[in-house]
């Protein structure tokens, strides 16, 4: 299991549940829509939590902090984004459209991490300490943890 391509895979997985959610909410009856808005929020908690145990694991070169405090800066924000659209009600006229925001937001946080976080950051990993993260997911993933297993490997 490598580590980089589950987080991207992962990532990708969410920006499909909110293309899908864009597309179909129109024919989905208010519970089915309540749901899926429901399991998105969670599937990104899961990716937060993934960057998280991620970040536990190694130990970041002083030429990493930099770009490791900014990442966090901006995920702080993203997440306070997350938080203002679940304080909304699905059937509010703004929903959709901040649904159709996260997804744009989510492009450019996924291609944030791609050429700016993981380069400075996850790329710089020690071969030693990748290893050790690549294991320590496996043994999560395989321990059944819901919060920890994303839908690329269900």
């Amino acid at each position: 299991m490598n580590v980089h391509e589950y987080m991207k895979e992962d990532l990708q997985v969410i920006k499909d549940q909110i293309e899908e959610f864009m597309a179909e909410h129109g024919t989905w009856s208010p519970l089915k829509c309540m749901d899926k808005a429901s399991e998105l929020f969670h599937a990104f908690k899961r990716h937060f939590d993934l960057e998280d145990f991620t970040l536990r694991l190694f130990k970041p070169t002083p030429e990493m902090r930099t770009a490791l405090q900014q990442f966090l800066k901006e995920r702080l924000e993203f997440r306070a984004d997350l938080e203002r659209i679940l304080m909304l009600h699905i059937d509010e006229p703004e929903f959709l459209q901040e649904i159709g925001e996260l997804l744009q937001r989510t492009q450019v946080y996924i291609q944030k991490l791609e050429t700016k976080y993981k380069p400075a950051v996850f790329y710089r990993i020690s071969p030693a300490e990748l290893e050790r993260i690549n294991a320590e997911l496996l043994k999560r993933i395989h321990s059944s943890d819901p919060d920890m297993i994303g839908e690329a490997v269900r």
